[in-house]
């Protein structure tokens, strides 16, 4: 007990009396003398206690008082306490920090909690003060000023009548509602950040901002009643005429990037991505402005970036293919030398035992069943390090061999199917992934799964993919909290093992509903071995 490792007095958590029925608090008080324990006090109080206490305190209506044990067990409650003491508290309510937190209680109010930990006890004290406290001055300022607001309106409305001529005569000093000079409409054309054209309906270019001119390498005039085609690269341009002649019948804003990728062509000849977007102008002959952008960076930001990715991911595949195949080595050295030595001293120890004298013989038996123990162990080692029957029998009798070893092991029904001959057809690459999940998920039913008593693993093909399912009908758990069992490197091993063949990981679990994993790997002829 804590109180006797400490020599303190310890506090329990809420725990479950039940010849009385209801739920206790613990208080243990051990009695020292002359340095030494003599004998222990221990105390059950009942939970009813604690809310007696909170009663006292002439607690607001409006406020919640929650006193909460290390175990996340409400101890007591300054309402309805009857009905919550001895329940867990909703898992996202923060009670390991000091501060204030808003969060919906267990009856679905939202409040601000005040969190506060005991340094005695471990317990926490969280005071609630609904929303709706706090909301209360603004709700009430918020009506005051919706009514000043239409009474605003109302006075604002009269006078728009009254002042509404005088304001349209003077609009045309003050520049509104009127047409732009044309010193302004250069000003706001030059200034777009991205090159800029109007082309006519037929293709024609009408205008270009200064921006364009020089992404291109023309001059102004140069482009200037010019199809728009002069920009397109020469093998694009049959196709270019098409699409602008489809766009003309149905002219609609097409937004930046949507398409195909497209390339320009400078004056000189070369080329460069570009990413286009189409507004048409509502006007008598149907004007179009086209803004160009330059993605040369960009292309080459992704060109980068995807070299390295491929250039990390080779590693990877080289790192695990370099894995497998010391894995190898030590299962061939495990199962071929050290085996071999194994069993070699073992006859020679049976040999031995028959010269022997009676009162040896027992010892020599307990050694024999010792090295047979170990001989057992290094065989399963060996098995698990890299089983030699993927190459010999095929991939499938492996696996089943290996569900029924495991399912031998840990007592859990194991069932397999597999009727899918070209697996073995697969490159070894795909075949040992393939092997290595199955490895991996079985691992974490073990690991993880309680109370599991059935397993399956189904492989199956549909058209150009390859399915691979594993499902147990253990405990669960919530996939979308992190540190639950089965979240740690298992799955990131399986998911990153699969992305390396273009495969995908997909995980379902529930709490009390067993856990299903998903890969998908796509077959296609360069998966095949050579």
């Amino acid at each position: 007990m804590e109180a006797l490792r400490s020599g303190r007095p310890y506090v329990s958590s809420v725990f479950s009396a039940r010849p009385i029925g209801g739920y206790l608090v613990a208080a243990v008080m051990p009695v020292f003398l002359d340095g030494k324990l003599r004998y222990t006090l221990a105390s059950g109080l009942p939970l009813t206690h604690f809310a007696d206490v909170l009663r006292s305190l002439h607690i607001q209506p409006d406020y919640l008082v929650t006193v909460i044990d290390r175990n996340g067990r409400i101890v007591a409650r300054s309402d309805r306490h009857d009905e919550f003491a001895g329940s867990p508290i909703n898992a996202t309510l923060p009670i390991s920090t000091d501060q204030v937190e808003r969060y919906v209680n267990l009856e679905g109010i939202p409040f601000h909690w005040f969190n506060r930990r005991s340094d005695v006890t471990g317990w926490h004290v969280s005071v609630g003060i609904p929303d709706a406290v706090f909301e209360a001055p603004s709700r009430r300022a918020g009506a005051t000023f919706a009514i000043a607001g239409v009474l605003l309106l109302a006075a604002g409305i009269a006078l728009s009548y009254r002042w509404g001529g005088r304001l349209a005569r003077s609009a045309g000093a003050l520049g509104i509602e009127r047409e732009p000079t044309r010193e302004e409409f250069e000003v706001l054309f030059e200034a777009a950040p991205n090159g800029v054209l109007v082309a006519s309906s037929d293709g024609i270019i009408m205008l270009v901002n200064q921006l364009l001119v020089q992404k291109f390498g023309y001059r102004k005039d140069e482009l200037i009643g010019q199809p728009i085609e002069v920009l397109v690269p020469d093998r694009h341009r049959a196709a270019h005429a098409k699409h602008r002649s489809d766009f003309a019948r149905k002219p609609q804003a097409r937004p930046m990037g949507i398409g195909r990728e497209l390339n320009g062509k400078r004056k000189d000849g070369s080329e460069f991505p570009v990413e286009i977007a189409l507004n048409p102008i509502s006007t008598a002959g149907g004007l179009v402005m086209a803004t160009i952008v330059d993605i040369s960076a960009h292309k080459l930001s992704q060109s980068r970036l995807s070299a390295a990715l491929q250039e990390r991911d080779d590693l990877r595949r080289r790192y695990m293919q370099a894995q497998e195949g010391e894995r190898l080595r030590l299962a061939h050295e495990l199962h071929d030398q050290t085996g071999q030595t194994l069993t070699a001293a073992l006859l020679e120890l049976k040999g031995i035992e028959a010269f022997a004298a009676e009162s040896a013989r027992e010892r020599l038996r307990s050694l024999r069943k010792q090295m047979e123990v170990m001989g057992e162990t290094l065989h399963r080692v060996a098995w698990e390090l890299r089983p030699l029957s993927i190459d010999e029998v095929g991939l499938a009798s492996a696996l089943g061999n290996y569900l029924s070893e495991w399912g031998f092991r840990y007592g859990i029904a194991a069932d397999f199917y597999c009727r899918e001959q070209a697996v073995d057809e697969l490159s070894d690459e795909v075949r040992t992934t393939i092997y290595r999940v199955v490895q991996e998920g079985l691992t974490n039913i073990a690991k993880h799964a309680e109370r599991a008593t059935a397993v399956s693993v189904v492989i199956e093909r549909t058209d150009a993919v390859l399915r691979l399912t594993i499902n147990d009908n253990g405990c669960g758990f919530r996939p979308d909290v992190q540190n639950e069992p089965g979240s740690g490197l298992g799955i990131a091993g399986m998911r990153e093992r699969l992305s390396l063949i273009g495969g995908e990981f997909e995980l379902e679990s529930a709490v009390g509903a067993g856990t299903t994993v998903f890969a998908r790997i796509p077959v296609w002829e360069g998966s095949r071995a050579a």
